[in-house]
């Protein structure tokens, strides 16, 4: 039986193309340099000045892993942990292609992340650390632990093929364990539970797959956590453990076979006991929300699956929010009360905390956005930008300054900028003029909201995990922010600070009661009181000019709204004086976890990050085989793949054997500096008209890719110059020479440019844009005459009816080459009843393509792990002709065309993406009609 197991294990294996780049490199800035802290557990690389951090960070690693290690199991020694402090688009990850955990030390902005967890490393690094030992998971005698031997970074990447809610879902069960974590946070269960009310609740697959049309996006978290917790009370934590070493023995048996296995129970059941209790538990809580009445309110209509942000008043009958939509365009959107109207202002994406602000005379916008580097891999930095309503171009205030939440504040503009993993507050008078107003080395910035008119400031700011709000001034801000806060709700957190047109009151979210709510803080009198009473959340609010209106937005199902109340409508419930007010509330002096402050082995020595050729050493050896052909024979080998922790380099390096020879194939990629290289030496039989071929040769090539525009719409173009150096002789089968050496020089370019592409969340393609690519090649003979290739193209979209999602591709293509041999996929679409190229050495092609939604179901299954996204019409068609006709007549009437159209759909199986489908083609010329399958 273990022998069989083996063979099917290395079949898979041998399935791996001998080409496939498992060990990526990346562009990193080159400046500051790295270095290193080595744990009992992990070896933390950091970019110099990031000392503290990297401390910390090992703190909370080391301090956690036992825990997490008794609920997910692995074991994790000499773990690289890398620091990026260079990227403010900041995120964490565990990869398996090379092993590591890598995190951007500027905090995610925004609501995400429950403030009560602390600051951003107390919320990423746990949560990562579950990943990473989960992903280490290797029981004996199972399918990973065959792997491990001879390739162990895929061994751990066989743990990616289970749900992504499973994977996901334990992390957030786990940073909920302390009274922090999303699963304890109001932001992130109400949406779910705003989704279980709904009349269309997401099924168990739904729950543990992500959505790819359809809002939630992050539903596999929101449902995973839910499930995942529920599933651990109801049949222990052990139930955790005994389901990820199923899943590392059998994973091709999926999850819902885990489950039957460790709790005797199949999905369905279980999901049907889980769905009565969360739906009892549910009706609990509506039922006492609903007891102490609601407000009047009016809830808009806008564009299909509505994500609305932070509404503010243009005028007593317009509002201004930043909006995104399943077939609109992102960016700040006008609404009309009166009409209904809905106007787009200014198309852009904006920071995700999507604070912005309105000019005195509300004719300006003043908002922040990430702008790229043109080649750094992953690397954001973000910007303040003023735009006038009126229509002007955007004007950028700052150049690379790590800024966001720019507010007026008078005659300059305040904002908060990157501070390490904090943020400090900034005043900016001009590009090359920002002063620091605060530097906050006890806590986290949120937010800064000037009076609009005296020196009074509302500063959101958290302290350990209490966010709360201070009234201060500016130059006094660092001594009051070391008092007690103005307002603190016990167990909520604070957001959205809002002042009224005259200043006297102000208006923030509290997620208090957990459920997050509008309050008003009348300054003068020093009275706190809930406007709001909403089911699932409401947040952002602000004052309409003459103080008699409020607009917010809720969370209406899957979606978040905008809703309109009359300031009189408010609940108004008072807040007792002892709940919130500074001289009387019970405020923790100091919330930190005591588990990070010290350090639990010991001195840790940081030095120089120097990998040295330590990455040399093989990560994995994939079997390779080639099926025989004509006068080859079966070609047998292995490859050997590496990469370095900081993927600046790669390689692949396979042995063969076939035809009583070896044979080889090396390739090495460097990307340490800009625009690196890649380098390949080879020597391998080949076949060319019936004839058998030894070809050997050195090639390079050196790739540039520039991002010139990414926001709403892609800009960017790749240039890639080669030169190969190959000989080639014929071979008989037993693999001796029968000729002499030819030689040969090849020269290539590939050029490609995108064109300002833009896609709007449901379009299957997309609606505007260009895309221009070229390839182009010349051989030198040593005994013969040069040869050329080129293949170009062009391909415009466009879209007639954009609000229902459907969009055009127009393409142009010629090939143009002196014998066979150029790549010619794509060129033309299936559909004819033969090979259309056959016989033409050069020709075109125009192809159209129009895609049209039906159906976006957004169903998952999770025995049987399939999900279906959408369903799609395509209308396509064809014209392919020889470009060495006489005249435009011939150039026409000897051409060939097809026309065809087709039914798709796009599905999943575990987690790999497929866009499949079934076409007739019909060809006028020859009467045929051809049906096909695949992709086309």
């Amino acid at each position: 039986m273990r022998t069989v197991f083996v063979t099917i294990c290395l079949l898979i294996l041998a399935a791996c193309p001998a080409g496939a780049q498992f060990y990526e490199t990346v562009h990193r800035p080159s400046r500051p340099g790295w270095q290193q802290l080595a744990t009992p557990h992990f070896n933390i690389i950091f970019q110099k000045g990031e000392d503290s951090t990297a401390v910390k960070a090992a703190r909370i690693l080391e301090a956690r892993y036992e825990a997490i290690q008794g609920l997910v199991g692995g074991k994790l020694k000499n773990m690289p942990v890398v620091l990026n402090g260079y990227n403010d688009r900041s995120n964490g990850y565990v990869t398996p292609f090379p092993f590591r955990l890598e995190v951007e030390i500027p905090p995610i902005k925004g609501k995400g992340l429950n403030p009560a967890t602390g600051g951003w490393l107390e919320n990423v690094m746990p949560h990562e650390l579950v990943h990473a030992l989960h992903m280490s998971v290797n029981p004996p005698y199972g399918f990973t632990w065959l792997l491990h031997p001879f390739f162990p970074d895929m061994g751990r990447a066989v743990h990616l093929m289970s749900p992504p809610g499973l994977l996901e879902g334990i992390a957030v069960y786990h940073e909920s364990g302390a009274g922090g974590g999303r699963g304890n946070y109001p932001y992130f269960t109400n949406r779910f539970n705003a989704n279980f009310g709904s009349d269309r609740p997401w099924g168990m697959g739904e729950m543990h797959y992500p959505a790819t049309v359809s809002r939630p996006f992050n539903r596999h978290y929101l449902g995973g956590h839910e499930f995942s917790d529920w599933l651990l009370k109801s049949y222990g934590r052990e139930v955790v453990g005994d389901n990820l070493d199923l899943l590392a023995r059998w994973p091709f048996f999926g999850y819902g076979y885990a489950l039957r296995r460790t709790t005797g129970k199949w999905p369905s059941r279980l999901y049907a006991e889980f769905e009565e209790e969360k739906l009892r538990e549910e009706e609990r809580r509506i039922r006492a929300i609903r007891a102490a009445g609601q407000p009047k309110a009016d809830t808009l209509d806008t564009f299909e699956g509505p994500d609305l942000k932070r509404p503010l008043w243009l005028s007593d009958g317009e509002i201004v929010f930043y909006g995104s939509f399943y077939n609109r365009r992102p960016g700040f959107w006008k609404y009309n009360l009166a009409s209904g109207e809905q106007t787009l202002i200014l198309e852009t994406q904006i920071v995700e905390d999507f604070w912005y602000d309105l000019s005195p005379d509300k004719t300006t916008l003043l908002y922040s956005r990430y702008r790229p580097h043109p080649y750094h891999h992953n690397t954001w930095v973000m910007d303040a930008y003023e735009y006038d309503i009126n229509g002007s171009e955007p004007r950028r205030l700052s150049d690379n300054a790590r800024v966001y939440a720019p507010v007026y504040a008078g005659d300059a503009i305040w904002a908060l900028q990157t501070d390490h993993e904090a943020a400090r507050w900034v005043r900016m008078d001009g590009a090359d003029t920002i002063d620091t107003v605060l530097t906050d080395r006890s806590g986290h910035l949120i937010e800064v909201r000037p009076h609009p008119r005296n020196n009074e400031v509302a500063v959101v700011a958290n302290r350990n995990g209490v966010q709360a709000l201070w009234l201060t001034e500016a130059e006094s801000a660092e001594r009051s922010l070391q008092a007690r806060p103005t307002v603190h709700l016990p167990g909520a957190s604070v957001f959205d600070a809002s002042w009224s047109p005259d200043g006297r009151k102000l208006l923030f979210t509290a997620d208090y009661g957990r459920v997050m709510n509008l309050y008003e803080l009348d300054v003068e009198e020093q009275r706190l009181v809930r406007i709001t009473n909403s089911l699932y959340n409401a947040m952002e609010g602000s004052y309409s000019p003459d103080g008699s209106a409020l607009a917010y937005v809720s969370q209406v199902g899957d979606y978040r709204k905008l809703v309109i109340i009359d300031r009189s409508d408010a609940v108004d419930e008072v807040i007792a004086d002892s709940v919130w007010n500074k001289r009387v509330a019970t405020i923790p002096e100091d919330h930190e976890r005591i588990e990070y402050r010290s350090d639990p082995a010991g001195d840790w020595q940081a030095g120089d990050y120097r990998p040295g050729l330590k990455w040399l050493r093989p990560r994995g050896i994939v079997p390779v085989y080639e099926e025989a052909s004509f006068q080859r024979g079966p070609r047998f080998g292995a490859v050997l793949l590496s990469g370095d922790v900081l993927r600046r380099n790669s390689y692949q390096a396979g042995i063969s054997t076939s035809n009583r020879r070896l044979w080889y194939n090396a390739s090495y990629r460097h990307s340490g500096f800009f625009p690196g290289f890649r380098l390949n030496a080879f020597n391998l039989p080949t076949m060319a008209s019936g004839i058998l071929l030894e070809e050997r040769g050195l090639g390079g090539e050196i790739p540039i890719t520039i991002t010139t525009e990414s926001n709403t719409r892609f800009s960017g173009f790749s240039v890639s110059p080669g030169l190969r150096l190959t000989e080639l002789r014929r071979i008989s089968t037993a693999g001796s020479a029968v000729s002499d050496w030819t030689r040969a020089t090849t020269g290539s370019l590939n050029i490609a440019y995108n064109h300002r592409i833009q896609q709007n969340i449901r379009d299957i393609q997309p609606n505007t844009g260009a895309v221009l690519y070229a390839f182009n090649e010349i051989r030198w003979y040593s005994a013969a005459p040069a040869v050329r290739a080129m293949r170009a193209g062009i391909s415009f979209f466009t879209s007639p009816l954009r609000r229902l999602n459907q969009s055009l591709r127009l393409d142009a293509n010629i090939l143009i080459q002196d014998q066979p041999g150029i790549r010619t996929a794509g060129f033309a679409p299936e559909g004819f009843s033969d090979n259309v190229l056959a016989g033409m050495m050069n020709a075109y092609s125009l192809n159209t393509r129009y895609t049209i939604p039906i159906w976006n179901p957004g169903r998952a299954g999770l025995l049987f792990p399939v999900q279906v996204d959408r369903f799609y019409g395509v209308i396509f068609s064809s014209t392919v002709g020889s470009l060495t006709e006489n005249s435009l007549d011939q150039l026409y009437h000897r051409s060939r065309s097809v026309y065809g159209l087709g039914l798709r759909m796009g599905l999943g199986l575990f987690n790999a993406r497929f866009d499949i489908g079934f076409a007739i083609g019909y060809e006028p010329a020859r009467n045929a009609i051809n049906p096909f399958a695949g992709a086309f």
